[in-house]
């Protein structure tokens, strides 16, 4: 059967599975009738979501069916990624406006960094009267504490917000600032990017009197006091330790008033809590908790004694707490496994929820790893030559996306190693680089029909002009669409952006650029010899946060 030979309900059904960029990019243009398709889903689409878009996709979208449509949109998100470069600022320059989105309930950005469009942005948002949700992942800004407390304080000043989701690292600091302002609407707040000290907490607990789920990284040092009256209304709470102090007793009296809390996911770092101290914990603070997730790791300083050390913390789980009641058997990884399952060596473990792994040759001299597979991997890095066991270890690539490789040198024997992989991998999109021996011999005879992304920034080298002419003229290089590269001459971005059919976006770094960004004004040499000399339909931009990566999104 055919695709078109399915009716028009079928395929509408159909396109609600795919992203806007995807939708675009498969059916736009094939024909009248899925231009027609095209122009339904997105009359009563509720969503848009702009990631992974090419800047003609989004022009289109934004010049054909935005404007008419704004007042039904419950769902938008917009990406500056070095896929999408300068798109939140692309997309509002054609006309729209967030205020327009009356309707939204749902507000995603990606890596924006600039503070002037992050302040456009907090003040639109207050006309936004049904936004719920709102998430700002791998963003930067420059600002001062008092700019990142009038940030938070406006957040908090949403009167329907429920979710949040913070992952943000700022120039001047890595704490959070506490809001000073109370929010009786938020119920779930994820924070990454930078730290909470733990004696922040309370007044965070104080100003969202709501809070039902938590995720945070914590930050415990001796000037820590002890934390009193937390929520009792927490019943989700995921927290990553780092501690420069002994610090069980503060953590103890963190989960004092937690009473209807009932999933609890902990990893601490350097802070030992042994299996009897969380029985304690658990019997009489967490009377409702249904589901524990621990990852403690640390450090012996004491070499000679480690034996006993991990004996006694593996002891202190193998009670009838552990075992029977919460059927929970932790693994001690020291240079080796440890286990509380009694048939630790008679098992092969699938390790079904692991999707991003590292694997290194040499640390399969551990025998107890040859019971471990890893079925579903989606990102995967890895050192050539691979030893037999690896195929063992992971011996399926179907989930794979991206893979990230070190080449220290290279033989027909690596070559069809790794053309075995691209082989099996049909969803991989992203091929990383961080070392080789041999550009020209491997992008000559490598294949795959499903990579777009070519990443060669792993390593500290630049690449001259007949390195760059073969990677344009390679099978990968041809159908590359994401590049990231560091070149020796700035001519070969020319070459990139001319000579590449099917690229679209460019992170580059060149050898001869002088940017200096305590001296930089207004004037920006590089810049303008690219935009001279490129079409203006290419949009050229300085990477905020690494000032010489060069960023150009191509039409």
């Amino acid at each position: 059967m055919h695709l078109e030979s399915l009716a028009n309900e079928l395929l509408l059904n159909l396109f609600e599975y795919l992203s806007t960029a995807h939708l675009i990019r498969a059916f736009d243009s094939l024909n009248s009738r899925f231009n027609t398709l095209i122009w339904v889903v997105f009359r009563t689409s509720n969503r848009v979501d702009c990631r992974w878009m090419s800047q003609s996709q989004l022009d289109f979208i934004c010049q054909q069916h935005l404007s008419s449509i704004t007042h039904r949109i419950f769902s938008l998100c917009l990406s500056n990624d070095d896929e999408t470069p300068q798109q939140i600022e692309r997309f509002f320059s054609h006309g729209l406006k967030l205020d327009q989105f009356i309707h939204l309930r749902s507000l995603s950005f990606y890596h924006l960094q600039s503070e002037q469009m992050m302040q456009n942005i907090m003040i639109a948002w207050y006309h936004l009267h049904h936004l719920t949700h709102l998430k700002f992942s791998k963003c930067y800004f420059q600002y001062e504490e008092k700019d990142i407390l009038g940030m938070i304080n406006s957040i908090w000043s949403l009167s329907e917000l429920t979710h949040c989701y913070l992952d943000i690292t700022f120039r001047r600091t890595s704490s959070f600032i506490v809001p000073t302002v109370i929010s009786s609407s938020l119920e779930s707040w994820i924070i990454q990017g930078v730290n909470c000290p733990l004696n922040d907490l309370t007044r965070l607990f104080q100003h969202t009197i709501r809070l039902r789920h938590l995720c945070a990284n914590i930050r415990i040092n001796i000037y820590n006091s002890l934390l009193v009256s937390p929520s009792s209304s927490m019943i989700s709470l995921k927290l990553k330790f780092f501690s420069s102090s002994n610090s069980v007793h503060e953590i103890i009296n963190l989960f004092q008033n937690m009473c209807n809390l009932r999933k609890l996911t902990i990893e601490t770092l350097d802070l030992y809590i042994d299996g009897y101290q969380w029985i304690q914990i658990i019997a009489n603070y967490l009377p409702k908790l249904k589901i524990f997730q621990l990852k403690m790791e640390f450090y012996f300083h004491d070499r000679i004694n480690t034996k006993q050390y991990v004996d006694q913390l593996l002891n202190s789980f193998q009670t009838y707490f552990w075992l029977e009641e919460r059927q929970c058997f932790p693994r001690i990884e020291v240079s080796g496994c440890r286990s509380t399952c009694s048939d630790d060596y008679n098992t092969s473990w699938s390790y079904d929820h692991v999707h991003i792994l590292n694997y290194r040759s040499s640390s399969t001299r551990d025998l107890t790893l040859y019971q471990s597979r890893f079925v579903n991997n989606q990102h995967l890095s890895l050192s050539f030559n691979v030893d037999n066991q690896f195929w063992f270890i992971v011996p399926r690539f179907d989930c794979l996306i991206s893979l990230e490789i070190a080449l220290h040198d290279y033989s027909d024997n690596i070559k069809s190693q790794l053309q075995t992989i691209l082989d099996r991998a049909p969803h991989l999109n992203l091929l990383k680089f961080l070392s080789w021996a041999s550009l020209d011999a491997l992008l000559v005879k490598l294949n795959s029909a499903s990579v777009r992304q070519l990443d060669f920034r792993g390593c500290d080298r630049y690449y001259n002009d007949l390195e760059c002419l073969t990677l344009i003229n390679s099978p990968l290089g041809i159908q590359c669409e994401v590049l990231r590269i560091n070149v020796e001459n700035r001519m070969s971005i020319l070459d990139f952006v001319t000579k590449m059919t099917n690229i679209r976006s460019l992170n580059v770094r060149c050898e001869g650029d002088k940017w200096n960004e305590t001296l930089s004004t207004s004037k920006d040499e590089f810049i303008d010899w690219l935009q001279y000399r490129l079409p203006s339909t290419c949009i050229i931009t300085r990477h905020t946060r690494y000032t010489f990566d060069i960023l150009l999104w191509i039409c």
